[in-house]
């Protein structure tokens, strides 16, 4: 039986912070999940808030109601919100978001509570204990990170209609010349043209037009040629710094291979742009090939006395004493450790004595002597 998965790669949160993954362990461990019913009693809910509570999460009916005629319980509420207790408001029902927009939702918002939009009790719970557990955020620093989507827990509204026919000249002619009007037919058109327009923007180094497709519904995951390269290989390609950051902060995935096995790392290390290696590996970027393909592509460039680019491989962490299939370093094939011996048995000095290389030979007989000397040194 075949199976195949298609991941709706739109609804994946990406991450938008452009630093290798970190784990935050600092947790606060006082938090609570109160559920109000009807006749809960107004000494009920201050026994729940009292120190040392610090955040809690509310279960209230529909979406996001309480008793707005019952002052005792808002009241509880309300000190609770004034002494800094961080309260969630998140709904018993199984489907549906919190909303605002009723006086019974509205009272709970002017008591300081914070309507937790379509947030699942036990993601509230843990967003609590992970900003709380933030000691140098301000209270009103934690509330916004609260409101904001951290990683996928929480749908934030987005009031920009989407490709419309009528505010998209371009989509809505080639939809015209296509004979388009479904929906479904829209949607297929959208996600043939978007990687194409967002491969465009890219190589220019657009981010305006970057960011406007983006909030179209673009995957700035999305291969967009026959090659398979994503955004990020084009933007490392062509070494525009500002889209490859843009990219990063918007979730580009730096381990991403294209039809050739190349990673985004890989294009920016052959197209020799410091800046773009730097930040790739910032942001948790580390080659992608073998062992045994890299040392050959080191030996390959110091056989062509392609120094810079033997520095560029060095500075994404490559091992310059890396052997290849006869145990050769770049250092044999040029002739990092002039006594290294291949599976015949010679060392890079022997090569260059063999191939009578004077300067070759003397290089590294000096410095043969002068790593010994080092190495003689006495150790404090």
């Amino acid at each position: 039986m075949k199976v195949k998965i298609e991941v709706q790669w739109d609804a994946i949160f990406r991450s938008s912070n452009g630093s290798k993954f970190t784990v935050h362990t600092n947790m606060n461990p006082n938090i609570g999940l109160l559920r109000l019913f009807p006749g809960i009693t107004a000494e009920t809910v201050r026994a729940f808030l009292k120190p040392p509570m610090l955040g809690v999460v509310l279960q209230t009916y529909g979406t996001g109601n309480a008793p707005n005629n019952r002052d005792d319980l808002l009241t509880e509420i309300k000190e609770a919100t004034n002494r800094g207790v961080l309260i969630i408001n998140c709904t018993q029902c199984l489907y549906g978001p919190v909303v605002d927009q009723y006086a019974t939702g509205k009272v709970l918002v002017d008591a300081g509570v914070i309507p937790g939009s379509d947030m699942t009790p036990e993601a509230a719970l843990t967003k609590l204990s992970y900003v709380l557990g933030k000691t140098k955020l301000t209270w009103d620093e934690k509330k916004k990170m609260i409101r904001s989507n951290i990683r996928g827990e929480l749908t934030v509204a987005y009031t920009k209609e989407q490709f419309s026919l009528k505010d998209h000249s371009f989509i809505s002619a080639v939809a015209s010349s296509l004979q388009i009007s479904s929906s479904e037919q829209m949607k297929r058109l959208r996600k043939a043209l978007l990687p194409v327009l967002m491969s465009c923007a890219t190589s220019t180094g657009n981010v305006h037009t970057m960011e406007e497709l983006l909030n179209q519904g673009a995957d700035v995951n999305a291969s967009t040629d026959y090659d398979g390269r994503t955004p990020l290989h084009i933007a490392c390609m062509e070494g525009n710094s500002e889209a490859v950051k843009f990219l990063l902060e918007h979730g580009a995935s730096t381990q991403v291979k294209d039809r050739f096995q190349s990673s985004p790392l890989d294009d920016a290390i052959k197209f020799r742009h410091r800046e773009i290696v730097k930040a790739l590996l910032m942001a948790g970027a580390h080659l992608v090939k073998t062992y045994m393909e890299t040392a050959v592509a080191l030996c390959r460039l110091a056989a062509k006395n392609r120094v810079e680019d033997l520095r560029m491989w060095q500075l994404a962490g490559a091992d310059l004493n890396s052997c290849d299939y006869d145990k050769r370093t770049p250092l044999h094939v040029h002739g990092v450790n002039p006594h290294l011996r291949d599976i015949f048995g010679s060392t890079p000095l022997d090569n260059a004595k063999c191939y009578g290389l004077e300067n070759i030979t003397s290089i590294l007989e000096e410095y043969s002597e002068m790593k010994q000397s080092v190495e003689d040194l006495p150790v404090n």
